[in-house]
């Protein structure tokens, strides 16, 4: 667990706001006695905190963060990785050339913004 997180079970009771076991099982789709037996147990598993974050529309990757099962640069990695896959290709290029000319303002040439891809 990294030095921002909280117990697993400090979580639940939190982003559950008190929900009783039972409604807590029913809402997430988890056995109510092995929830009960893994918090008591300190075994709450990455697969409860999901369940319980996507039951309540909390943000499953934040929930993660918060129990110590990722750290936030992984979360940060992940979410970098995703947003790049999601870009066109013509997009990824102009950045490129964008970001080449920022380095060197005074290399000749036009501006990306006037470069045709």
């Amino acid at each position: 667990m990294n030095e921002d997180s909280r117990t697993p079970s400090d979580w639940i009771d939190q982003a559950t706001q008190g929900d009783s076991g039972r409604a807590l099982a029913a809402k997430a789709g988890v056995e109510q006695s092995a929830l009960r037996r893994r918090r008591k147990n300190g075994t709450v598993t990455p697969g409860d905190i999901i369940a319980i974050a996507r039951a309540y529309q909390l943000p499953v990757v934040d929930a993660l963060v918060e129990t110590g099962f990722i750290t936030r640069d992984e979360a940060l990695y992940s979410g970098a990785r995703a947003a790049v896959a999601d870009v066109s290709d013509v997009e990824l290029s102009r950045e490129f050339l964008r970001r080449l000319h920022d380095a060197d303002p005074e290399t000749d040439g036009p501006p990306p913004e006037d470069y045709i891809i």
